[in-house]
């Protein structure tokens, strides 16, 4: 299994996601993730905050639709409330979580932040499909092709006022938070956040165990600067990817497939507006004020979804891409040189990341009209004898497939001690020699030499779902990279030349 990642940076990254939400943060890139009494004071200096006006509500859903109380056995109801967290335990969280930090930001915290903290938090799985909904022209295409009738879902964090038990009245902004590789698919939001944080509250106090601290915060995972800003009287959405919460059941996952993504988010978008403007009668709206953020497949979720949203109108205060990887092609030279270098293997406590391999390179394999090698049997990024249908042992797309895949801890029990065999021979020897050729990027590097090596359709669905250009070109908001200068996962030259 994987190492748990060390808490207080972590953390640190947690409180000082509400930087994104000022509107003087400059685009940046910065090594480490700790977070000083500075940074917090600057970032709540501007807080997303909510209107005083009650604006009229607007019904996006079309006409014969409505949002579906549907869902999958054994979790969650969707459109449901899942539950409350009252705003002295979001303070009690941030007192637990930097305990660590020094007196200086504990006193900062209680003295300055926690009069801000205004709002209990009411937890939602809010559900939505692209067939609901009246798309506008900028946004209409993603709903085009796979996952156009799955029913997507997405944690919802609401700010509820404590004297009348009611929706935040207004003009409310949103945080946009996107979760990292998940191969376990029941690990999201909408299925492991929790319902109340009183009974483990009290245990941890109680036992002073600080063990219980990372199991109490690691069930809310990328939801954590959602409860903060939620208590701020905002808005916060987690979208479950399509495959995983309420599409679970019915559509495969896709990886670093740039359609997929700003679909969910489209569509958890869209659902969140129609439940609040429901649910508030009227009184409650959103205000088209966003800022966003992700960590690994989360931050390429975030930037592609950036765009959509900035090109449909909405005002981006800020995106914050925690050790993202937006290149495929890139990110398979970085594997490569991990796995040749034995960084990661199945004998280190670093094993879980060898189910990264499969994933990757199923999404790439999967017969999905969204990927311009679909339909190229000699072009799946996964090589045959990984394919094949009568042998479990070597049959990934039955290890992965919904409705029913396996675990990270049996996939690594199922995989060859070398974890890129299971990709194409012809795309790891590309990956090798973009290395020798000191280059990350190998289907630029030997276009001319695609269509001999047989992954010229491969290479083209790489760089049709490759963001490296849209952070090049410059996005028009505040971006933020962050990673750490020793990951040798995600590192940051694939940025950067320094």
């Amino acid at each position: 299994m994987m190492k748990p990642l060390p808490m207080l940076p972590l953390l640190s990254a947690w409180l000082s996601a509400v930087l994104v939400a000022s509107i003087g943060t400059t685009s940046s890139t910065s090594s480490g993730s700790s977070v000083g009494t500075s940074v917090v004071r600057n970032a709540l200096s501007d807080h997303l905050r909510h209107a005083s006006i009650a604006p009229r509500g607007e019904n996006i859903l079309l006409p014969s639709r409505s949002l579906q109380s549907t869902s999958v056995e054994g979790t969650r109801e969707c459109n449901a409330q899942i539950g409350l967290i009252g705003r002295d335990e979001v303070l009690a969280v941030l007192n637990i979580l930097y305990s660590e930090g020094g007196t200086e930001l504990v006193a900062y915290i209680n003295g300055v932040l926690a009069p801000l903290l205004k709002y209990d938090v009411a937890s939602y799985k809010i559900c939505g499909a692209c067939l609901d909904f009246d798309a506008t022209s900028a946004a209409s295409s993603v709903c085009e092709g796979y996952g156009s009738d799955a029913l997507h879902s997405s944690l919802v964090l609401v700010p509820i006022d404590p004297d009348t038990g009611d929706v935040v009245q207004g003009s409310l902004r949103t945080s946009l938070l996107y979760h990292g590789t998940r191969i376990d698919v029941d690990d999201v939001a909408t299925n492991t956040f929790p319902a109340s944080l009183s009974e483990g509250l009290q245990e941890l106090q109680a036992s002073g165990d600080t063990s219980l601290i990372e199991a109490l915060l690691g069930s809310m995972g990328e939801a954590l600067p959602g409860l903060m800003h939620a208590s701020l009287g905002n808005l916060a959405i987690v979208p479950d990817y399509l495959g995983y919460g309420a599409s679970q059941p019915t559509h495969n996952r896709t990886y670093f497939i740039r359609q997929s993504y700003e679909q969910a988010t489209l569509v958890s978008w869209y659902a969140t507006q129609a439940w609040l403007s429901q649910a508030s009668g009227g009184c409650s709206e959103m205000e088209g004020v966003v800022s966003m953020e992700g960590t690994s497949e989360g931050a390429y979720a975030a930037l592609a979804s950036s765009s959509l949203l900035n090109d449909m109108g909405v005002r981006i205060l800020g995106l914050r891409l925690n050790v993202p990887v937006a290149s495929p092609e890139a990110a398979l030279v970085y594997m490569m040189v991990q796995y040749d270098g034995g960084l990661i293997s199945p004998t280190k406590d670093n094993a879980g990341f060898t189910a990264f391999s499969p994933l990757s390179a199923w999404a790439y394999s999967q017969d999905l009209p969204l990927v311009a090698n679909s339909g190229y049997a000699n072009q799946t990024l996964l090589a045959a004898e990984w394919m094949v249908d009568d042998t479990f042992e070597r049959n990934v797309p039955a290890w992965l497939e919904s409705p029913d895949p396996i675990g990270v801890e049996e996939i690594v029990a199922l995989m060859p001690p070398f974890a890129p065999d299971v990709f194409r021979p012809a795309m790891v020897q590309l990956a090798r020699d973009a290395i020798a050729a000191n280059s990350t990027t190998p289907c630029n590097t030997f276009a001319d030499e695609l269509v001999e090596r047989g992954v010229d359709r491969l290479c083209e669905a790489s760089l049709d779902n490759d963001l490296l250009e849209l952070l090049a070109s410059g996005v028009m908001y505040p971006t933020e990279l962050c990673y750490s200068s020793g990951d040798t996962v995600a590192p940051a030259f694939q940025f950067t030349d320094d």
